[in-house]
């Protein structure tokens, strides 16, 4: 039986804790990603598409459960936890083995689009029509099995296949050098970054520029950015994030194989 899901979650999880879960998680994602892929061969595509998504989502509690692990700073747990709880922040890592499907080809261009967030609106929003019917932008309604073609049902298959296979079985000791090696560095990078952040935004407001309230969204425009916000970025915010880059990174390395195959 579940736990109580709205309880209060731990302050942090121990290394071998922190383990379990995560295995567990990589467990199950296996279990969805076989069902998406006996779905597929059975021409489900919309119900397919919905499974792999789902495996993606369960394989991205693997960096939260180890975030959780690495601090014990109360307003940063308050964050990862509810993390943990988010489709969206779950999906924030499934396009790190395949960054060069969007264009990222190295660890900035990786960095800049895992910030963007626009992978996730992607996942998310795929989720949603492969699992409901809907009212189209021009006045019809859409079903699922009309709104997920094969060839989309394939990539999201195949992406969970390497989304899953990204993530290394753990033990509490690579648990404890997360925590040691990457932990304390990525926490304080990633203080100073959303201070930048704020202070970015803040002063971007002060000139007249129109700043959504979600960082994410305003990130996902910067194509119609004007030159004098491009510039103010590289003055106030690209320093901060050339050292959050670093950890991110080294983060990477400790976790993720690649796109090797199950």
């Amino acid at each position: 039986m579940q736990g109580d899901r709205n309880a209060e979650p731990p302050s942090s999880l121990t290394d071998e804790d922190a383990a379990r879960g995560s295995n567990l998680a990589v467990e199950n994602a296996r279990r969805l990603y076989a069902d998406a892929r006996l779905l597929l061969t059975n021409r489900r595509y919309a119900s397919a598409v919905a499974l792999a998504i789902l495996a993606i989502e369960e394989s991205g509690k693997v960096p939260i459960l180890l975030d959780i692990a690495s601090t014990q700073d109360a307003e940063m747990l308050r964050r990862f936890w509810r993390d943990y709880r988010s489709h969206t922040s779950k999906n924030a890592h499934w396009v790190l083995p395949f960054g060069e499907d969007f264009g990222a080809k190295t660890p900035e261009a990786l960095f800049d689009l895992y910030e963007s967030g626009r992978h996730r609106q992607l996942l998310d929003e795929m989720k949603q029509r492969s699992i409901y019917t809907d009212r189209g932008a021009e006045g019809g309604w859409e079903h699922p099995d009309k709104s997920v073609p094969p060839e989309f049902a394939k990539y999201f298959v195949e992406r969970a296949q390497m989304a899953v296979a990204s993530w290394k079985a753990l033990s509490p000791a690579q648990v404890a050098q997360y925590r040691e090696v990457v932990g304390p560095r990525q926490e304080q990078a990633a203080r100073e970054y959303e201070d930048a952040r704020r202070r970015f935004t803040d002063e971007a407001r002060r000139r007249g520029f129109k700043v959504p309230a979600r960082y994410d969204d305003f990130v996902a425009s910067q194509t119609g950015w004007a030159p004098e916000l491009i510039a103010l970025r590289a003055e106030m915010l690209d320093p901060i994030a050339d050292s959050w880059r670093q950890q991110f990174t080294a983060a990477l390395g400790l976790f993720v194989r690649g796109s090797s195959k199950t």
